[in-house]
């Protein structure tokens, strides 16, 4: 049986992508998932951490030999990605995406022994197991009562709960690729909701709320998640999300797997346009500038 190691790196939202792509990945080579889930968070900027084991997912962990964490290993590391095999086990294809494009041959053409590193933002990567990664991310964390209060307000809302996530980019000190998605965008999709949804009401999901109250309250009915700690937060908010009905969202891969993850057969999804993979909006969401 082939081995499919997998570099998990970044916020929730970019560690669920690429679990998903290698999920896929081994299911479709009948091969064994290994998560590297320690080598792309020892450098990190902004101090994220692990947090897959918050799902109900069978996670098998790489070695030390597998991760280059001996001695020698940054220097073996570096050969390794330049001959494109994982030394010592030259039978492991290191397999890099390149700048968020997507790459089709992870799917028409799959290793069955290769170490996967990228974002991997696209459904195309899994979509052919969508059900059972849908299962993988069941939650199971306990949510506390202040959490289960607003989801039992939430979901009294029925057809009327809407999720709105607002990034805005603020630990960002230096743009490089990230497009801010802007205000006009946020109020031209409540207005294409509100011609839908009679009486919607906004639930906005934000680490700038300041913002959002200076830009987009007014003339809609906006009601914000409350913030949450920094240890379950993220997987707190996303258990929210997924009880909305309908969606508006900003280009932030948490944001996606939300209104991914939700439930309601005919969701509306209304995403940007300024996605740095233009595969990463499906193609059954109303995109719009």
């Amino acid at each position: 049986m082939g081995k499919i190691l997998v570099q998990v790196w970044g916020g929730l939202g970019n560690q669920m992508f690429v679990y998903a792509a290698g999920r896929a990945l081994a299911l479709r080579t009948n091969s064994t998932l290994i998560l590297d889930h320690e080598t792309g968070f020892k450098s990190d900027l902004y101090k994220r951490s692990f947090e897959l084991s918050k799902f109900r997912i069978n996670i098998i962990s790489a070695n030390k030999i597998q991760t280059f964490n001996y001695r020698g290993g940054s220097f073996i590391r570096l050969l390794s990605n330049k001959i494109k095999r994982h030394i010592p086990f030259l039978n492991i294809k290191i397999f890099q995406e390149n700048n968020f494009e997507f790459n089709d041959k992870l799917i028409s053409n799959p290793n069955t022994n290769c170490y996967i590193k990228g974002y991997w933002q696209s459904e195309k990567y899994f979509k052919d197991f969508s059900n059972i990664i849908k299962q993988d991310f069941s939650i199971k964390t306990e949510m506390p009562d202040s959490v289960l209060k607003e989801a039992s307000e939430i979901m009294a809302l029925g057809e009327r709960a809407i999720a709105i996530g607002v990034r805005r980019y603020q630990e960002v000190t230096k743009f490089i690729n990230v497009k801010l998605t802007e205000k006009e965008y946020y109020l031209k999709a409540m207005g294409l909701i509100a011609q839908k949804i009679e009486n919607p009401v906004f639930i906005c999901f934000t680490q700038d709320p300041t913002w959002v109250k200076e830009n987009l309250c007014g003339k809609f009915n906006i009601q914000f998640a409350k913030s949450k700690d920094q240890n379950n937060g993220a997987i707190e908010d996303l258990y929210l999300m997924k009880l909305c009905k309908h969606f508006i969202i900003s280009n932030s891969t948490f944001y996606w797997w939300g209104a991914w993850l939700a439930d309601n057969k005919s969701k509306i999804v209304i995403a940007p346009n300024n996605w740095l993979n233009k595969y990463t909006p499906n193609p059954d969401w109303v995109i719009i500038d």
